[in-house]
């Protein structure tokens, strides 16, 4: 009987020591992810937090970088961080998973801005036409796709300058043969 009460308290202890170690385990991690992603989050330090987490943090914290340096008319900085947010969403999986297609469009969207503003049209209307195929009901990607294929097409209509450098029709102006704008 007795050392049947010896190795319950023996393994008593054990599994105390054990749930005390994962406890310990779970502390660690816990506080390592407020001090390395949530902290600099909190502070706007995004790129501090983006270099410690991955997925969907990684890309959120990118987002708000790349959102940031748009602010500050940082244009080819926050191309690069949005670039960056959204392949990282794609990274794990290689797709992008059903509950960061939200995210995908907000980072696409912005890319179509950074694009505008660098004036890159074609790339803006790519960045927009990604961003409504990731988020449908975003209007304002809508109206500014709309609006640039619009611009696109007044400018297509065969009034560029010709190779002697007057009005005509330029190659280059989207009209096809037969005068009319493809797509």
């Amino acid at each position: 009987m007795t050392s049947k009460t010896n190795f319950a308290q023996t393994f008593r202890v054990s599994l105390s020591l054990c749930a005390l170690l994962i406890a310990l385990v779970g502390v660690y991690f816990a506080g390592r992810s407020i001090l390395s992603y949530s902290l600099p989050m909190q502070q706007g330090d995004y790129l501090t937090a983006a270099q410690n987490s991955e997925g969907s943090e990684r890309a959120l914290a990118l987002y708000d970088a790349g959102l940031v340096l748009y602010r500050a008319k940082d244009f080819e900085n926050s191309r690069l961080a949005l670039t960056e947010a959204y392949s990282s969403l794609s990274a794990k999986h290689g797709q992008i998973g059903k509950s960061d297609l939200p995210l995908a469009g907000k980072i696409q969207f912005l890319l179509g801005l950074v694009s505008e503003r660098t004036d890159q049209g074609q790339l803006a209307i790519d960045a927009y036409k990604d961003a409504l195929r990731h988020d449908p009901t975003n209007l304002p990607a809508k109206y500014n796709l709309e609006r640039l294929l619009t611009k696109q097409a007044q400018e297509g209509s065969g009034q560029g300058e010709g190779k002697d450098g007057k009005p005509g029709t330029n190659p280059s102006s989207g009209a096809g043969k037969s005068g009319n704008k493809g797509i």
